[in-house]
């Protein structure tokens, strides 16, 4: 049997996996000891790098384009998961709503599920859930564990003619003590491993929880097409109840759908803001003459960056795109004023600045004032030629 739970539980893996729990389904789920110390260490490691990496802007020196541009990507990156997180944070005890609301109109059945087509709803968005987290994890274990492999394996192929074990770090910081030591390096890398795990959970967790809680309305709003379908009219009675219960469940689904936009709508836009500014310096570091390894790296960043923003992009338009209103041509005589709610389809906003869709995976508007649509990686490529000009004047 299907439930709410199971179709969330997906996320909530990624925050239990660092120590957080955003509400409790029942009293018996409580934060363990495990949680409770994995919770404090990895704040304690990540307000540390924050520190740390921040510092890199005031206290070092870059000598070309290439280390800058690649500390503002890791920064920017960092940044845009930590602000996903918070969004989910804040808005904890809405989405808590959200999903009792949901479980409450949740089919109470397997058959009910099989009418409505859940399982096959759930087997598509399971899919890409999993594909995205593929994607993210793969390339996130990649870009963390290749410095230290690098370094050992020159070590061990140049071991004979007296190599040097060359001190390689994931992402550049500076710290108050002497890192290129052997146990100022191992602590060093080891609380950068545990401060980019930290940083990827809160991607995935924020990521595929928007991706459930906006399938899960889909999901409302595909049991609402089956219920219009199946009405058949009876006596003015029964036909008034039945009549109130489809209201009542479209009014639910588009409520439902408001609050979820209201939780994830400022993470959007700083999502898309901070993934243009992450693309550009990306772009730099691609074409700045960067080792093959170190190429491909970021070619695998890039990557990461554009499929996240895709995959919201995605099931903003599915829920954009939902036309229940061509429904059964009975209800829509019955229920002049529901018909008229629902021109205005149930969507995502980037805050109140532009609808999410896929159509704005290429467009991205600023602001109302001006009304200019830039598509996103067109506008990325301008910054990104604009950089590249100036590097190569200073050249």
């Amino acid at each position: 049997m299907l439930t709410v739970r199971e179709v969330t539980s997906f996320p909530f893996r990624f925050y239990n996996f660092v120590g957080i729990k955003l509400f409790q389904w029942d009293d018996n789920d409580t934060l363990t000891k495990r949680e409770k110390y994995t919770l404090l260490v990895t704040l304690i490691i990540f307000v540390m790098n924050f520190v740390c990496k921040f510092s890199c802007f005031v206290l070092r020196k870059y000598e070309d384009a290439q280390e800058l541009t690649k500390l503002i990507s890791y920064f920017g990156f960092a940044c845009n998961g930590v602000f996903k997180m918070l969004s989910v944070w804040i808005g904890r005890k809405t989405l808590h709503a959200v999903i009792k609301d949901l479980a409450k109109n949740f089919p109470r059945t397997a058959s009910e599920c099989h009418e409505y087509k859940f399982y096959e709803q759930y087997a598509f968005l399971k899919r890409h859930m999993y594909l995205l987290s593929l994607i993210h994890w793969s390339i996130a274990i990649t870009f963390m564990l290749f410095p230290i492999v690098q370094s050992i394996f020159e070590y061990l192929v140049n071991f004979n003619d007296n190599g040097k074990f060359i001190y390689r770090f994931p992402y550049i910081m500076i710290y108050p003590f002497d890192h290129h030591t052997p146990a100022g390096f191992i602590f060093a890398y080891i609380t950068q491993l545990i401060g980019g795990i930290t940083i990827h959970s809160y991607f995935c967790g924020s990521d595929c929880l928007l991706l459930a809680t906006v399938h899960l309305v889909n999901m409302q709003f595909v049991s609402l097409a089956v219920r219009i379908k199946k009405f058949k009219p009876q006596t003015y009675e029964k036909d008034l109840k039945q009549l109130r219960k489809i209201l009542k469940l479209h009014i639910s689904a588009h409520q439902n759908a408001k609050l979820v936009n209201d939780v994830f709508s400022i993470s959007i836009f700083l999502n898309y803001l901070i993934s243009i500014a992450v693309l550009v310096m990306i772009g730099v570091q691609v074409i700045s003459g960067s080792e093959f390894w170190e190429f491909s790296k970021f070619v695998g960043f890039l990557i990461a960056s554009a499929s996240q923003v895709y995959y919201v992009c995605l099931y903003g338009s599915l829920l954009l795109d939902y036309e229940w209103y061509f429904a059964d041509n009975r209800y829509q005589r019955m229920v002049i004023l529901a018909i008229a709610r629902s021109q205005r389809p149930a969507h995502l906003t980037a805050y109140k600045f532009f609808m999410i869709s896929m159509e704005s995976f290429a467009n991205v508007r600023l602001n109302h004032l001006t009304r200019n649509c830039f598509v996103l990686m067109t506008t990325s490529y301008q910054f990104f030629t604009l950089l590249k000009a100036r590097m190569e004047e200073q050249n």
